[in-house]
């Protein structure tokens, strides 16, 4: 979703006000993932699906950032395949090739 579209469900005010996990829109391109939408969702991790050397330069949003903090991102161009596992609690267990951590469940 691109950032029309997300101004659209931010002002239906019927998208929800946290997320564990936010999938970057457009690969990560820089007409998706307004301030406004990260500010509501506040992600704790960011995952953006993208080719290796892609021809159209993506990702190209640069750090997601939500109140001067970094978000952690993991990219599939840089990481392979992410692994998502929620346990019946709702933390959340992420893995790919060469990392792996762990969110807790949200409040």
């Amino acid at each position: 979703m691109e950032k029309e579209g997300e101004a659209h469900f931010l002002k239906s005010g019927s998208w929800p006000e946290k997320t564990q996990v936010l999938k970057a829109g457009h690969h990560g391109s820089n007409t998706s993932c307004s301030q406004g939408w990260l500010d509501r969702l506040d992600p704790e991790l960011i995952l953006i699906s993208c080719g290796v050397g892609n021809k159209y330069g993506h990702p190209n949003h640069g750090y997601y950032v939500v109140e001067r903090d970094t978000i952690p991102t993991l990219r599939t161009d840089l990481e392979g395949s992410i692994r998502l596992e929620w346990d019946i609690e709702g933390g959340l267990d992420w893995k790919t090739g060469r990392q792996s951590g762990h969110l807790s469940a949200l409040p």
